[in-house]
């Protein structure tokens, strides 16, 4: 915890030092996301997860940047729990903060944490853990937004036991490509 705390004031520190000196850009971006499932905690998933999302950055210094995102996600295929149940599709909205560090020229890591709240019978609200490997590629005056990203929704515990989309523990790997405005 005390790693954690002290990595947050060298983070602050930092961004009060630089917006002394230089206005950066809090640019807008809006994209697409596409992704596969890469792990369950309990049961089985296959198919596709599509969706679209918005995001608001602030540059806070030329190495680090937070941001607010939302979205929405939709996953078309098959999730069957271990006692057979099934299910063909359900749909997230993502609501997200996060931090990124450009480490290197256009090149960055990243990291949100938010809610994952369910739009559907089959879902529930759950936390959200997402980090990210990045770059930002110019495009003109404009910059394209490429990502590799890992969301993560944290297995939770329901009294009576919910269905397996209900308790969390599912995760994606996805690409999401953004443009910003």
């Amino acid at each position: 915890m005390k790693k954690i705390m002290l990595l947050g004031c060298l983070v602050f520190s930092e961004m009060l030092a630089s917006a002394q000196y230089k206005t950066f850009r809090s640019p807008l971006t809006i994209g697409v996301d596409l992704g596969i499932p890469a792990y369950t905690a309990v049961g089985d998933m296959t198919g596709v997860l599509t969706g679209m999302h918005i995001k608001k950055e602030w540059r806070a210094s030329t190495h680090f940047a937070a941001s607010l995102s939302a979205g929405y996600n939709y996953f078309s295929g098959k999730v069957r729990s271990f006692d057979d149940k099934e299910v063909q599709h359900f749909s997230i909205l993502p609501v997200l903060a996060g931090v990124k560090y450009y480490g290197w020229k256009k090149y960055f890591l990243g990291f949100e944490t938010g809610l994952n709240i369910g739009l559907d019978a089959n879902t529930s609200t759950r936390l959200a853990l997402v980090p990210s490997l990045g770059a930002m590629l110019p495009v003109g005056k404009k910059q394209l937004e490429v990502a590799l990203r890992y969301s993560g929704t944290k297995l939770g515990s329901t009294f009576p036991e919910a269905s397996l989309l209900n308790r969390g523990g599912y995760s994606f790997l996805a690409i999401r490509l953004g443009w910003q405005l």
